[in-house]
């Protein structure tokens, strides 16, 4: 369950599946002329891309969107990321345990999704990811206090349920406020941004973690999500036309 494993394995994956991508060019798996309509799809796909990165200042609501998001995937991915660690060195659960308290987190982010989207239903997708920064603000603070594994695997349960909803809201969200004929270029900023995140909120908890404690770096973690939570509020959801 070492955070060193799953950073090996992912690497190994993209490795393989660049691999593999060399050889069915070099193989000739595709003839002439899908050669020549991807070379043209690549082409336009970066010349569109280019033409929206000059022109994305002029999307100020996308761009808050973007920049919030940014922060509280940021934080989100750093306390799934470092909770194994967190799990087995502060509050020392064994391998089982550790697979038990996934699983869990698993299970209950499938349950909230669907709850979330039926909320979502009815409160808008905006107010929806409000209430789940919120929860996760709730998450961060209260896994500061917990010291036994039977309320931490009640946390995991919230975290999965935040989880899932974080993730499928999110990205509706963006889709509705994106322009229709800019959704590509804007979800491949959107997939960038959340990749991007990936070191900030590492490069904290483990700076915090190393001059204080591992408690006190999910607390800071918190900052990302709470930082997160005020451009959101700022991000401006163009009504639905009704039909």
């Amino acid at each position: 369950m070492d955070i060193k494993f799953f950073t090996f394995t992912r690497s190994l994956f993209n490795s393989a599946a660049n691999i593999i991508g060399r050889h069915i060019c070099s193989f000739g798996f595709f003839n002439g002329q899908t050669q020549r309509k991807i070379h043209i799809n690549i082409t336009a796909g970066f010349r569109r891309t280019r033409e929206t990165l000059r022109t994305i200042g002029t999307y100020k609501n996308v761009t808050r969107f973007l920049a919030s998001y940014f922060l509280y995937i940021d934080g989100i991915n750093t306390i799934i990321i470092f909770s194994s660690i967190f799990t087995r060195e502060t509050l020392r659960f064994d391998v089982g345990e550790i697979v038990l308290f996934f699983a869990m987190v698993q299970t209950s982010a499938l349950a909230g999704a669907a709850l979330f989207g039926v909320i979502a239903d009815h409160l808008g997708h905006k107010r929806t990811l409000v209430i789940t920064l919120f929860l996760w603000l709730a998450i961060t603070c209260t896994s500061f206090f917990v010291t036994e594994k039977s309320a931490f695997f009640a946390v995991g349960i919230f975290a999965g349920i935040a989880l899932g909803s974080s993730q499928s809201t999110s990205r509706a969200l963006m889709s509705q406020i994106i322009p229709a004929d800019k959704k590509t270029e804007f979800f491949g900023f959107y997939s960038f941004f959340g990749k991007a995140s990936a070191i900030l909120g590492p490069l904290v908890f483990g700076i915090v973690s190393t001059w204080i404690d591992q408690r006190s770096a999910i607390l800071s973690v918190g900052l990302f999500l709470l930082a997160g939570l005020v451009l959101l509020r700022r991000v401006e959801v163009p009504p639905i036309p009704k039909t």
